[in-house]
């Protein structure tokens, strides 16, 4: 995959429709009434939107959330309907867990053999479709969701979660860069802008169980890369770039190189400690400051300070002495960042800095 002809694909809708498909089968043929749309609160569309994008969070994500109470099916924003399914014998008993005012459910019927609701349709007549308006959605705010690595775990609150989804637990700002070279057109994705600034209640947490007391900043370097590159399985991701935030790259165990590098980077900038975000050809890594060793001559000189690689996707990378294959060098370098919001990607080889693209990307909540 080549930073430099990165598509960025909001996929929201099609794994909502996909996952629609499973279930559902046909419409009906007449047109589905019209339903005034209610706004729906921020925690309800945190948790819809999560759901609806299950590779973005853990496997037992709704488990976690709703217990199993009945299993989600879709949640469909042009009439904010939330859609759940129950096993036979159907038990409604618990259902005021999940809806803080049942009068609201409205429930399937058999129609020509099949479990019907609304503008859906299941051949499955074992399964009992309901539905209810989303704002109603019955969300346990003390509730907290957990993920274990061994003897750590990583947890957050549904509202820290709900920062997340937000974007205001991350820098945000534009996705994309723009870079020409020989008169063609490239963009190449800002990662800064998916780094969570320090100061994350979450990312601190786990980084006190992680990180034991007493340690130079190079132990605290290295131990918080051996998390990332051991314990957050590679993901090769070669057909688009996604973006994932650092809770999701922890929710899930697992990333591409741009996920593994963009929790480090958040992780170190809980650590106050400075970083740089360094772009290859198809490849992104940081590099760290530091008396490092500079045995496997991955480091480069950054305004005075030596500056060393730190791989993410490599398991158990020592910083100044595991070398890549292929090796990488100073001389790989393309771009360099460095965190912060809207920080700009400087051009390595011309000493130049890349423009922002000027169409904004829009993130549906």
């Amino acid at each position: 995959m080549s930073l430099k002809e990165i598509r960025i694909e909001h996929i929201g809708k099609l794994v909502a429709w996909l996952c629609l498909c499973v279930f559902l089968v046909s419409c009906e043929e007449k047109a589905p009434k019209k339903v005034k749309k209610q706004e729906v609160p921020v925690l309800a569309k945190t948790i819809m939107g999560y759901l609806s994008l299950p590779n973005f969070v853990n496997e037992d994500f709704e488990g976690q959330v709703f217990g199993d109470i009945a299993d989600f099916l879709v949640f469909d924003p042009k009439s904010s309907f939330a859609y759940f399914s129950l096993e036979e014998p159907w038990d409604k008993t618990h259902l005021w867990k999940l809806c803080s005012d049942t009068t609201q459910i409205e429930y399937g019927k058999i129609e020509d053999n099949h479990m019907a609701l609304g503008p859906y349709k299941s051949r499955n007549k074992n399964r009992l479709l309901f539905r209810f308006p989303a704002r109603f959605l019955n969300i346990n705010k003390d509730s907290t969701l957990s993920v274990h690595y061994g003897k750590l775990s990583y947890s957050l609150s549904i509202d820290q979660l709900k920062d997340f989804y937000t974007r205001k637990s991350i820098y945000d700002g534009p996705a994309l860069f723009v870079y020409e070279n020989e008169g063609k057109r490239y963009s190449i994705a800002n990662h800064s802008a998916v780094v969570s600034p320090a100061g994350e209640p979450s990312l601190e947490a786990f980084l006190e169980n992680l990180l034991p007391d007493n340690l130079s900043n190079e132990q605290k370097y290295q131990r918080t890369l051996d998390f990332v590159s051991r314990e957050i399985d590679y993901e090769d991701i070669n057909k688009y770039e996604i973006f994932f935030k650092p809770n999701e790259v922890l929710m899930r165990g697992k990333s591409d190189c741009s996920g593994k590098v963009v929790l480090y980077a958040s992780l170190l900038e809980q650590l106050k400690l400075p970083y740089l975000l360094v772009y290859t050809d198809g490849h992104i890594l940081v590099a760290v400051p530091g008396k490092f060793s500079k045995s496997n001559k991955m480091n480069f000189k950054h305004e005075g300070e030596d500056y060393y690689f730190a791989e993410t996707t490599l398991s158990g990378f020592r910083i100044g002495y595991t070398r890549t294959m292929p090796e990488l060098s100073e001389a790989d370098i393309e771009f360099i960042q460095k965190g912060g919001k809207r920080t700009r990607l400087f051009d390595y080889i011309r000493k130049d800095s890349l423009d922002f693209l000027t169409m904004e990307i829009e993130v549906e909540e």
